[in-house]
C-alpha cells in the first residue's frame, strides 16, 4: 500500500514541476522506481521478521529461536545481529518492488 500512495505524491510533485503538463514515460517510470525502492526498504524489516517466524517452525528444536511475535523477532534480530541485520535480504526485495511498481506506474 505504501508505494502506491508514494507514487501519487511523487507524480503530483513531478506534474507541478512540469507546469501541469502530463508526465512523459521516463518521469512516470522514475516515480515508480523511487516509490518501489522506498516502500520495499521501509517494509524489509517486517518481511524479514515474518520469514524468520515462519521458518522457525521448520527448524530442529535446538535451533529454533522461539519468537513470540513480530516485535520480539525484530528486537532479537537487532540485539543478536545488530541494527543493519534488519535489512538482510533486502536487495532482491527492493529490486522486485522496483520492477512491479515501475510497471504499474507506467500504465497510469
Amino acid at each position: 500500500m505504501f508505494p502506491f500512495g508514494k507514487i501519487r505524491i511523487l507524480t503530483n510533485k513531478a506534474i507541478e514541476a512540469n507546469y501541469g503538463k502530463p508526465l512523459p514515460l521516463y518521469q512516470k517510470a522514475l516515480c515508480g522506481l523511487t516509490a518501489g525502492a522506498i516502500g520495499a526498504s521501509v517494509g524489509s524489516p517486517a518481511d524479514l521478521a515474518l520469514i524468520r517466524m515462519q521458518a522457525d517452525a521448520t527448524l530442529p528444536e535446538a535451533q529454533r529461536r522461539h519468537y513470540k511475535n513480530a516485535f520480539h523477532a525484530l528486537s532479537r534480530i537487532v540485539s543478536d545481529e545488530g541494527d543493519l541485520a534488519l535489512w538482510k535480504g533486502a536487495d532482491p526485495t527492493v529490486v522486485r518492488a522496483i520492477a512491479l511498481n515501475d510497471g504499474n506506474a507506467c500504465l497510469v
